[in-house]
């Protein structure tokens, strides 16, 4: 069972970071056309977008790494909780550095 659990842990939290992956991409997909719509389509932030989708793929196999240095089952989960709210704490970040970016961008335009 212990070995089936580390896999069953292991699977869930992949899914979940998975979750945060598709977002990101959804943001990289769909902002493009909205920035373009606005007028300030060369002021895209890639770097932001591209940092939002590699971020939790990162923090995964690093959490996938420690996790598996830890004996117990509750400890492994740990840090992969850890990572997440990480990952959701930097998500929330982006998303209003995303936000500010096209304040700036639009007042730039309107004068």
């Amino acid at each position: 069972m212990n070995r089936l659990g580390k896999a069953l842990v292991f699977a869930l939290f992949g899914l979940l970071y998975s979750w945060d992956v598709w977002e990101a991409v959804g943001n990289l997909v769909g902002l493009g056309p909205f920035y373009e719509a606005l007028g300030i389509g060369v002021s895209m932030p890639w770097a932001l977008l591209w940092a939002g989708v590699l971020l939790p793929i990162v923090v995964f196999a690093g959490a996938w790494w420690w996790g598996t240095k830890r004996s117990h089952l509750l400890e492994k989960t740990v840090v992969l909780v850890m990572g997440w709210a990480v990952i959701a704490a930097l998500s929330l970040s982006f998303a209003a550095l995303e936000q500010a970016w096209r304040a700036s961008a639009l007042q730039g335009v309107v004068g």
